[in-house]
């Protein structure tokens, strides 16, 4: 770790020999670097060779610059270096002119007395390493801030593929349904331009775990899940609060409490009325993350239908109570943006699924157990799914789908 080192530079401006001869003899014993300069037009190049100065002394009356003057360029070019303005009984009134204008952070007269002399280079040099040492720190501070926040983020990332993969190994369904909603939400925070790097990163893995609730429902409820998929939920009432178990298991786990509050709230209408009922919340005050999971988790929902994304979105719009209308007015625009890219249809094998179609009929194992409804955007982890069942006992072929065009080919 690098460390603080004082800056000892003491540079005294004066056109009289004598007198920079003097203050040389005056600082040898002292704990301090001496530079004296006779030409007062020269501070310019003194500055960038030797500065910046802890601390500067310049006689007021001299050709060229006077200290005022000097001390003033002193100022704009090392703001931190402290400024002693030397003066005769006489120059009062410039005195006062160069403490007005800012030039100046302290002035002694002359003659002047070597132990008070020493005694305030001292102080102002004292005073500018304690400045200077605290703005290293600061910086040191907000280096380590930094690296501490990119490990924990690193953690938090880990941490999140983790509680993925267990939520894809005990429910498939919930898992599969996450990468959709996923897919379709975390590209509209592109177009949000209020939301921060720090709301960014939570609403990411809200989206992400929001399901994470249905990996420790009992057994038996597991198991129909798994036979019957998510629209068995319905029937039982330990479903209806997968979001606050999720909620709960996340808001105890450094970094993930932002990403919780939004899981814990998404299922709240944009009125304040739903789950949890306790939690007087509304409008706009609900976080970003929950308004956005209630749209597009409800949007997930409603895609057993053969309506377009476009058709039901608009059918939300209706339902000003539920939803923030201008997010569903957002995802609208993005959504029929998106639909101007050219697209073509194809019936493919299921070797040749890829993720990102979208797939146009439902699909089903051989036995007519179903695996993915129409207007569905074909995941990994679905995919991965579907290659489990081919290998079990296959699925009906050929699938009919849509992908996008490619305008370079």
């Amino acid at each position: 770790m690098n460390s603080f080192v004082p800056n000892r530079k003491i540079l005294y401006v004066d056109d009289e020999v004598n007198l920079l001869s003097s203050f040389r003899s005056l600082m040898r014993k002292e704990d301090v670097e001496t530079y004296l300069l006779q030409d007062s037009t020269k501070i310019k190049d003194m500055l960038e060779k030797n500065g910046p100065y802890a601390v500067v002394l310049s006689d007021q009356r001299m050709p060229g610059l006077t200290g005022a003057e000097l001390l003033e360029k002193v100022a704009n070019i090392h703001p931190q270096t402290l400024r002693v303005l030397v003066t005769g009984y006489s120059d009062y009134e410039e005195m006062i002119q160069a403490i007005n204008n800012g030039g100046i952070s302290h002035y002694i007269t002359k003659p002047w007395k070597d132990d008070e002399l020493k005694k305030i280079i001292k102080t102002m040099a004292d005073r500018y390493n304690l400045i200077s040492e605290n703005k290293f720190l600061l910086a040191e501070l907000k280096v380590k801030n930094s690296k501490l926040k990119e490990l924990l983020d690193g953690t938090v990332l880990e941490s999140t593929h983790l509680l993925v993969d267990v939520l894809s190994y005990i429910n498939p369904h919930a898992a599969s349904q996450t990468d959709r909603v996923k897919a379709a939400g975390l590209p509209i925070l592109d177009k949000i331009d209020s939301i921060s790097h720090q709301e960014r990163w939570e609403i990411s893995i809200a989206f992400d775990l929001f399901n994470l609730g249905f990996a420790v429902l009992p057994t038996w409820v597991q198991l129909a899940l798994n036979k019957e998929g998510l629209a068995a939920a319905s029937r039982f009432s330990i479903c209806n609060n997968h979001h606050l178990l999720a909620a709960q298991l996340l808001e105890r786990i450094p970094g993930f409490e932002g990403a919780a509050k939004s899981i814990q709230l998404s299922r709240k209408d944009f009125d304040g009325t739903g789950s949890p009922e306790k939690i007087h919340v509304s409008g706009k005050d609900l976080p970003l993350g929950a308004r956005l999971l209630k749209i597009f988790v409800d949007l997930d929902r409603r895609q057993s239908s053969h309506f377009k994304d476009i058709e039901i979105l608009k059918a939300m719009v209706k339902q000003s109570s539920k939803y923030d209308i201008d997010l569903l007015h957002l995802i609208i625009e993005s959504y029929i943006a998106a639909k101007e890219l050219k697209t073509k249809e194809l019936m493919v094998y299921s070797q040749d699924l890829m993720p990102g179609m979208l797939i146009l009929q439902t699909i089903q194992t051989v036995s007519g157990i179903k695996l993915m409804n129409p207007n569905t955007v074909l995941t990994k982890t679905s995919l991965m799914a579907i290659r489990s069942w081919e290998k079990l006992e296959g699925i009906k072929e050929p699938i009919k789908v849509e992908v996008k065009i490619d305008p370079a080919k």
